[in-house]
C-alpha cells in the first residue's frame, strides 16, 4: 500500500523547541490584548551537521501583533543542541486583538549561508472559567468505579482541601494509608468543551515510590480523558509534566503488581497542594469525560491523592484566530473526502488550527487498523493526502484524525471495486 502525502514541510535543520514567556505587562504570565511581552525562542538542531553563523528575524502578518525587538543571534549548533537567542524577543499585542488567540509568528533563520522560514506558536488572552467542581458534600453527577477484581477508595473527604470545605480523596476515610490492590477511578460528568480549553486542578499526593529508583513509582495517579462517553480513555499530560513513572518491577524483581503499564508517567511521591494545567486545545469543541485514576501495588501505602477545584476554562466569546488576519475555525478537523465512495484512491483533506503532531489512521468495521496514510508534524492550515486502498476489500472503512495524541474527528469511507 502506498500513500502520497501532499505537504509543504519546512526543511530547516533548526526547529523551535520551546517558546518561554519571560515577562508580560501585568506579570500574570498571560499575554493579553494591550500588553507587551518578552520571551525566548529556544532552537534545536535536528540535522546531522553543525549549524553556524545563526541569526534570526521574527515577524508577524497580523496588524495587531507588533514585533518591537525582532533580531537575535544564536551560538553555533551541533546536532541535538538547544539554545536560546542572544537577547529576548519583544512583542506588543495591540488592544484591538481578540481576547484569546493562538497564532503563528514567522522566524526567518539564517544559518550555514542558507535561509528558512519557521513557524513560532504564540498564544495569549484570558480564558474564562465555565465549569468548576469545588467538591460539595454530594456530587451526584460524578461516578466512582473500580476495575474488575480490584478495589477503589475514592470518596468526598473533609480532612484536607484546597478550597472550603471538601475535596475528593483516594485513600482511607481517616488519616490511615490507602489499601493495596487499588485500581480506583473517579469519573466526571459529560462536559462540553469550549474553544481553547484547559483543565485546571488543585491536588496533593502522598504515594509510594521506589527507594532505589526515586523517579519511579509503585503507586500513583494519572488524569485521563474520554471522547466516547467512557468507552476508551487517553492519558492527559499536564503542561508541567508528571513527576514520576510507574515501575516495571517490584522491589524483588517480580513484575510490578500495580494496574498500570510500566513506564506510564504519573503523579506520585509526596507534594503539597499544587496547581496543574492540562491543554485541551487539540480536542476542540467536543463532549468529554475526565477520569482521575489511582492505582496501588500489593505492598505498602501512604495517605493517597487529594483532588480539588477541578476547573475548565476556555474562550467564551467570539471566535479566536489561529493564523492569518481572518477568523478561522477553532478546532482541527477532517474537511473533505473525495471521491467518496471511491475506487482504489481518494483524497482526504484536513485543517489544523495550529502546528501539531498528526496521525491519520484507517480502520475497518472491526476496528482493525489497516493503513496510516499520514503521520508527522504539520503546521497550521489546510493539508491533503491521497489514500491508496489497493489490496483492501470492498467495504466500509473509517478515517480517524488524531492531533497531539487525541482523536479529534472521523469520516466514513466506502471502498467500491
Amino acid at each position: 500500500m502506498q500513500a502520497v502525502i501532499e505537504l509543504h514541510l519546512n526543511p530547516s535543520p533548526l526547529a523551535v523547541a520551546e517558546v518561554e514567556v519571560l515577562s508580560d505587562s501585568d506579570g500574570d504570565g498571560i499575554v493579553e490584548p494591550g500588553e507587551s511581552a518578552s520571551f525566548d525562542i529556544l532552537l534545536e538542531d535536528l540535522c546531522t551537521d553543525n549549524c553556524t553563523d545563526v541569526s534570526v528575524h521574527l515577524s508577524s502578518e497580523l496588524a495587531w501583533i507588533i514585533v518591537e525587538q525582532p533580531l537575535a543571534t544564536y551560538p553555533d549548533f551541533t546536532p541535538g543542541d538547544i539554545y536560546p537567542g542572544s537577547v529576548p524577543f519583544e512583542v506588543l499585542v495591540d488592544a484591538s486583538a481578540l481576547p484569546v488567540f493562538d497564532i503563528e509568528l514567522t522566524l526567518q533563520i539564517s544559518a550555514n549561508a542558507d535561509v528558512w522560514n519557521v513557524p513560532v506558536p504564540f498564544s495569549g488572552g484570558e480564558r474564562q472559567v465555565y465549569y468548576t467542581c469545588q467538591v460539595a458534600e454530594e456530587e451526584p453527577d460524578w461516578t466512582i468505579e473500580a476495575a474488575d477484581s480490584w478495589e477503589e477508595q475514592w470518596h468526598i473527604s473533609q480532612l484536607d482541601n484546597s478550597s472550603p470545605e471538601n475535596s475528593w480523596r483516594c485513600g482511607d476515610v481517616g488519616w490511615g494509608d490507602y489499601d493495596n490492590h487499588l485500581d480506583a477511578r473517579l469519573i466526571s460528568p459529560a462536559l462540553e468543551l469550549l474553544p481553547h480549553s484547559q483543565l485546571v486542578i488543585q491536588h496533593r499526593m502522598d504515594a509510594e515510590v521506589s527507594s532505589t529508583f526515586p523517579d519511579s513509582a509503585y503507586d500513583g495517579g494519572i488524569v485521563e480523558v474520554s471522547l466516547d462517553d467512557g468507552e476508551t480513555w487517553d492519558l492527559l499530560s499536564p503542561l508541567a509534566g508528571y513527576n514520576k513513572t510507574f515501575r516495571w518491577e517490584s522491589g524483588g524483581g517480580n513484575p510490578a503488581s500495580h494496574p498500570f503499564s510500566g513506564g506510564t508517567p504519573c503523579f506520585s511521591g509526596s507534594f503539597d497542594w499544587q496547581e496543574d494545567v492540562f491543554d485541551l486545545d487539540p480536542l476542540g469543541e467536543q463532549t468529554v469525560r475526565f477520569r482521575f485514576h489511582f492505582g496501588s501495588d500489593n505492598g505498602g501505602g501512604d495517605v493517597g491523592w487529594f483532588v480539588d477545584d477541578i476547573t475548565l476554562r476556555g474562550y467564551t466569546g467570539e471566535e479566536a484566530v489561529s493564523a492569518g488576519p481572518a477568523a478561522l475555525p477553532t478546532s482541527p478537523r477532517l474537511t473533505a473526502v473525495y471521491p467518496n465512495p471511491f475506487n482504489a484512491t481518494t483524497q482526504i483533506e484536513l485543517y489544523l488550527t495550529r502546528g501539531n503532531e498528526v496521525t491519520l489512521a484507517i480502520h475497518d468495521l472491526l476496528g482493525r487498523q489497516v493503513a496510516i496514510p499520514l503521520r508527522g508534524y504539520l503546521p497550521a492550515g489546510e493539508h491533503s493526502c491521497c489514500f491508496d486502498a489497493n489490496g483492501l476489500a470492498t467495504g466500509v472503512y473509517f478515517a480517524t484524525l488524531r492531533v497531539g495524541g487525541f482523536p479529534v474527528d472521523q469520516q466514513k469511507l466506502l471502498l467500491v471495486k
